[in-house]
């Protein structure tokens, strides 16, 4: 039974020996970088308050038996996000994440005792990221076999939306849009099943999406009715189907309500309704939860914009939605339902007045329809699989580069690439390697561009032989030219926010020894006084 399981699930059987090779580039691509830290310096800090709130809730469940971080907070320092009640301190966060992440501490702290902050970031994202990235990325190759595409393209994916999408940037972090993207797929993936374990996993998949991100429980109502159209609407199959759904479903609808409890006095009650700050609080309070009239420009920034744009960093998901809409217009049902879940994911961000969620690369309140468009690639007629493969190779630099580098680029530019991206490539700046040693400042940026420039190059020969490969390099020129000319809409702003980027960095690259290679090191920082006094130049002289 258990190998049955195995099969049914996760289909290693099906795997071939480079299939099994590709997943362990992309393990590999996860371990390698481990993406800017937070520690304290002279210059002060940045938290990342979306992960960080979640690592403070786990060390306080895990070291002190407590869901208040009130103790975190005093060892490690002040994290936004909070949520405040009766004096104690929370995470306003969905619980999913945490619920998952204090288990794997629990154990590891039997054998090593209380992790320091930056270890136990490393662990909690190794952990969560990599098996849910992998196994996301499994389902969604069996379904791309399952609409009938070859195993080349499906193969491609796996590599191509691995280390080349979205996916990627949150994969590297300890945040649950990951962690909801992977089970609203889940949620599809088993939706058609008939069988009693089908219609659990579906159960459980369905309710744990909300659990990990609570807007995504929207996208849970399509994939609700097609899980219940799937056997006809006769009343006793309706009864069955929901019944053990239901079921699937009472371990994490349990796990939410008893956090919530716990935190919020009542199961029903969020973190929403107990925000420390108040500009969150006063966002969340406007209309329906934050929620309003949809408004294009919102939806026209979320997809295109060089600061956000999900088909900026992805563009190859633009042929993927294009598929699906000329798959609805052939009558073909299940493109329905993928256009409505995704019609839905897309009115929210339009109509939710935090629409741009901050620091991100691409736009996180919508990372769960990323494998949806990844999967109407699988549509593509072969005529073009040359623009196919050119643009998947693309992503592994557009979206690659950026998840690797810094998975969190500030809203304070509008074309993040040419006012942070490429000087820090430039100044060599790098991430922590292999996880967060200071290998990184032997090495450079040499292993993360040569690593990604093989996996792109290798991804469009695989989906369209020369011609992919061809048109990766036209797509990257043609990228290359956009992003080095539009401008930046407040250049003063963007280069103050690098200068104060370059200067909270880590790991510090070490200051060079010539005069000039100091100077420049210190101008790019934005320290005049230390840049003249390098140069030998007096203040007068300059």
């Amino acid at each position: 039974m258990l190998s049955k399981l195995a099969f049914e699930v996760y289909g290693l059987a099906a795997m071939t020996m480079r299939t099994k090779i590709l997943f362990a580039v992309v393990a590999l691509g996860l371990l390698w970088p481990f993406p800017y830290f937070n520690s304290q310096s002279r210059h002060g800090s940045i938290n990342n308050p979306n992960e960080m709130i979640r690592v403070y809730a786990v060390a306080a469940l895990v070291e002190d038996g407590d869901w208040s971080i009130d103790k975190p907070l005093k060892r490690w320092g002040w994290v936004d996000d909070k949520a405040e009640r009766d004096g104690k301190m929370y995470s306003s966060k969905a619980p999913g994440t945490t619920l998952i992440g204090a288990p794997i501490y629990g154990l590891v702290h039997l054998v090593t005792g209380p992790l320091d902050k930056i270890t136990l970031t490393w662990l909690l994202r190794v952990s969560t990221g990599i098996p849910c990235l992998l196994l996301l990325l499994w389902w969604l190759r069996r379904e791309v076999l399952r609409l009938g595409s070859d195993e080349d393209l499906a193969d491609g994916l796996v590599l191509g939306m691995g280390l080349g999408s979205m996916l990627y940037a949150y994969a590297l972090l300890f945040t649950g849009h990951l962690q909801a993207a992977l089970f609203a797929f889940g949620a599809w993936h088993f939706g058609r099943r008939r069988d009693r374990r089908g219609l659990l996993l579906f159960g459980l998949c369905a309710a744990a999406t909300p659990a990990m991100e609570y807007p995504h429980a929207l996208i849970i109502l399509p994939l609700g009715l097609r899980f219940l159209w799937a056997e006809g609407w006769g009343g006793p199959t309706l009864i069955r189907r929901t019944g053990w759904a239901l079921a699937g479903g009472l371990v994490p609808i349990g796990l939410t309500c008893w956090a919530q409890s716990e935190m919020f006095g009542r199961f029903w009650r969020t973190g929403y309704s107990f925000l420390e700050n108040q500009s969150y609080k006063t966002l969340h309070a406007e209309g329906f939860f934050g929620l309003h009239l949809p408004q294009p420009a919102r939806l026209a920034n979320a997809l295109f914009a060089a600061d956000l744009g999900l088909f900026f960093f992805c563009p190859v998901l633009l042929l993927g939605l294009f598929a699906w809409i000329h798959a609805w217009r052939q009558s073909k049902q299940e493109a329905g339902w993928i256009l409505a879940l995704l019609a839905l994911e897309l009115l929210f961000i339009t109509a939710h007045a935090g629409w741009r969620g901050g620091w991100s690369v691409g736009p996180r309140y919508i990372l769960p329809i990323v494998p949806f468009l990844a999967l109407g690639l699988a549509l593509i007629p072969l005529g073009r699989r040359w623009l196919l493969a050119g643009l998947l190779g693309l992503g592994l630099f557009s979206s690659g580069l950026p998840s690797a580098l810094y998975p969190h680029l500030s809203d304070v530019f509008t074309n993040p690439w040419n006012s942070f991206l490429l000087p820090a490539l430039r100044s060599g700046l790098v991430s922590y390697q292999p996880g967060p040693t200071l290998l990184a400042v032997n090495l450079g940026n040499a292993p993360l561009l040569i690593g990604l420039g093989i996996a792109a190059v290798f991804t469009a020969r695989l989906v369209a032989r020369a011609e992919g490969v061809a048109a990766l390099f036209v797509a990257l020129f043609c990228f290359t030219a956009l992003v080095v000319h539009l401008p930046e809409r407040a250049p003063e702003a963007a280069a103050s926010e690098r200068c104060r980027l370059y200067r909270l960095w880590e790991p510090a690259p070490p200051q060079p020894d010539t005069p000039q290679a100091l100077g420049h090191y210190h101008a790019l920082r934005c320290e005049p006084k230390a840049a003249l006094k390098a140069y030998g130049l007096s203040q007068e002289k300059r």
